[in-house]
């Protein structure tokens, strides 16, 4: 008999082989060989829900009314939020604030790191993450816009989950959220990474259980600029040939996940952090504001 710690190894080992397996399927596919793929299409609509924000609560009520008149004055009528077990009293006084005022709501639930390394093992936590859940739901239907379950999943050392918890984590909340007739975005994925796009949607598509919408954080910060081709992807010598600014790599990742049936590809978070924009520039909240107008 294999111990809980070999059976976990094992378990990592193939997931990284799959990755790779998948990781080379699509270089061997070519799918990023387009030569129109970096270029704008020529006609298109920006419907008028297209941008939103994400916000945050602060320590004192006061600070949900400076939000709700801020997105009055911008016009912006879709926030995303973060809503978690262990913050919810705090979340949940804002959001009755934006929902009072006709602001949609993008609900992104998050679980404490600590809980998401468990959740595949104790019925406890399954049960709490289910419960708080159907609660969210129930209590903002009408105002939720969209739903979002997961978070940077192909970054453990930041969320937490394994691939083997996050697909715990996301079979209960699935059913969930189609109860409520909702749309459900997922599940979250940092950077453009396409063998673990290709790896999660294969996963979620064996359980039937694909989200409405792929939702991938596309940042511009590791090429320094939106319309740079991206050196991390293959190399600098690849870069200027292969053209993998910010628009290809929403249009890979698009055509990935249309492969699996996902008809919707959305960037649901996106921001540039002050260290590492510091990092080439000494005027970092400029830049910072710059990329978010650009991006």
């Amino acid at each position: 008999m294999l111990s809980n710690r070999w059976k976990n190894k094992l378990h990592q080992k193939f997931a990284k082989f799959l990755l790779f397996w998948n990781a080379g399927k699509f270089l061997i596919s070519g799918k990023f060989l387009d030569k129109q793929a970096h270029l704008p299409a020529a006609k298109f609509n920006v419907p008028a829900d297209f941008f939103g924000l994400g916000v945050a609560p602060g320590p004192h009520p006061a600070y949900d009314d400076y939000i709700c008149d801020a997105l009055s004055s911008l016009k912006l009528s879709i926030v995303r939020i973060d809503v978690s077990n262990d913050n919810k009293d705090a979340q949940m006084r804002l959001m009755d604030k934006l929902t009072q005022a006709g602001i949609k709501l993008i609900v992104h639930f998050v679980q404490h790191p600590d809980e998401a390394k468990i959740i595949a093992k104790k019925s406890q936590v399954q049960r709490q993450w289910a419960e708080f859940i159907r609660y969210i739901l129930n209590r903002y239907q009408a105002s939720i816009h969209m739903v979002e379950i997961g978070s940077t999943v192909n970054r453990p050392r930041w969320s937490g989950y394994t691939l083997q918890s996050f697909m715990s984590a996301w079979q209960i909340a699935h059913p969930i959220v189609k109860e409520f007739r909702l749309t459900l975005a997922g599940p979250n994925i940092t950077d453009f990474e396409p063998p673990y796009t290709e790896l999660f949607l294969r996963k979620l598509q064996k359980m039937q259980l694909l989200p409405d919408v792929y939702s991938n954080n596309l940042f511009a910060e590791r090429a320094t600029e939106p319309e740079r081709y991206d050196h991390k992807v293959m190399g600098y010598r690849l870069a200027d040939k292969l053209k993998f600014n910010l628009i290809k790599k929403a249009n890979t990742l698009k055509q990935l996940s249309l492969s699996f049936g996902v008809n919707r590809l959305a960037s649901l978070s996106s921001f540039w952090t002050l260290p590492r924009i510091q990092r080439y520039t000494i005027f970092t909240e400029l830049k910072q504001a710059d990329y978010l107008v650009r991006y």
